[in-house]
């Protein structure tokens, strides 16, 4: 169903996609994390929840053993996300053999003697400029805004709006398996 839903703009679903909103809530993951949850505390919610492959999975599939060019898996896999989020699914999928948050990245480059320093300016430095975020700002602490409440949206679909809901960790997860996602036509749940 979510390869339907991946291309909503054209044209030619848009019919299927009215009927399909018609009916119950579409509820999409990509999220490990969110099945194990639903796996644990929602299992009757299991059969209403389309789940596509993950960024990690993809990437672990294009570079893993029996990857799209045949050859033996020349490296080892790395995943680099902000929290490490995604370390519980490389570690019970093995779609990759690393999920490194930066500041777990920094500490392989001190321990290897390769530390990312200024060596010299490069032609690349300029690019972009305005837009960049300073280097020791992208390993500094930061502030995080928890809130209780998922983000409500919506999508326009052959000019109809549809309300959409996004969880973006487990307590608003639960928030909506619990009922409220009875209230959407789209539901997005992350963790």
């Amino acid at each position: 169903m979510f390869d339907q839903f991946e291309h909503f703009r054209r044209e030619d679903v848009i019919p299927e996609l009215t009927e399909l909103f018609k009916a119950e809530p579409v509820i999409l993951t990509n999220s490990h994390a969110v099945m194990n949850f639903v796996d644990r505390y929602f299992e009757g919610m299991k059969d209403k929840i389309d789940v596509y492959q993950s960024t990690q999975t993809v990437f672990g599939k294009a570079t893993g053993a029996d990857n799209a060019l045949g050859i033996e898996k020349p490296v080892k896999t790395v995943n680099i996300s902000k929290v490490k989020e995604l370390g519980a699914e490389a570690k019970e999928t093995g779609n990759v053999d690393y999920v490194w948050n930066a500041r777990e990245l920094y500490r392989v480059f001190l321990r290897t003697g390769g530390a990312p320093h200024r060596k010299g300016s490069t032609a690349f430095d300029d690019l972009a400029k305005e837009t960049s975020m300073p280097y020791p700002e992208f390993l500094g602490d930061k502030e995080w805004e928890l809130t209780s409440g998922y983000e409500e949206t919506a999508i326009l679909v052959g000019g109809k709006p549809y309300k959409c809901a996004v969880a973006h960790n487990l307590g608003q997860v639960r928030k909506l398996l619990e009922g409220d996602y009875k209230n959407y036509a789209v539901v997005r749940l992350m963790a």
